[in-house]
């Protein structure tokens, strides 16, 4: 009997795990555009010549599965083409993991955007209209998003 309890009790814990990925996902399904976000280099709050976006989509089973995302930097410039990245992206609890970056090439030159991607983040606020992804392995960089 104590067997069986045991079983059930880690059944219900994982499956409660796998709905936690879900919602989150769920959460974040549509555009959000960065608010500021902060580097070594400093905090960075000034978008008047562009505007940055993350676009997520929803998964079904997001906690067993790689999902892709699309990081896009749109100038005001009408000269300038936009960047437009693609990434694939894991949930396990709180942590979104990105975990490749395609970089296109946008007038002759790949943006960097791999190191700034390509990282564990911690993911706050996902259930409010403004969501906050702190790096996992330093602390003070960050990014700020809003709906």
């Amino acid at each position: 009997m104590n067997k069986l309890a045991i079983v059930i009790m880690l059944s219900a814990f994982c499956i409660q795990s796998c709905k936690k990925e879900n919602k989150i996902n769920r959460n974040l399904e549509g555009t959000w555009t960065i608010k500021e976000y902060a580097l070594k280099n400093g905090l960075y709050t000034d978008f008047s010549t562009e505007t940055r976006t993350f676009q997520f989509s929803k998964y079904k089973n997001a906690y067993t599965r790689s999902m892709k995302g699309i990081y896009m930097v749109t100038y005001t410039d009408p000269s300038k083409k936009p960047v437009i990245d693609t990434f694939e992206y894991q949930l396990k609890d709180r942590m979104l993991e990105i975990t490749s970056v395609q970089n296109r090439r946008v007038n002759g030159v790949s943006p960097n955007t791999i190191g700034f991607l390509r990282r564990r983040f911690l993911l706050s606020n996902s259930a409010s209209n403004t969501f906050t992804l702190t790096r996992m392995d330093s602390t003070g960089l960050y990014i700020r998003a809003t709906k």
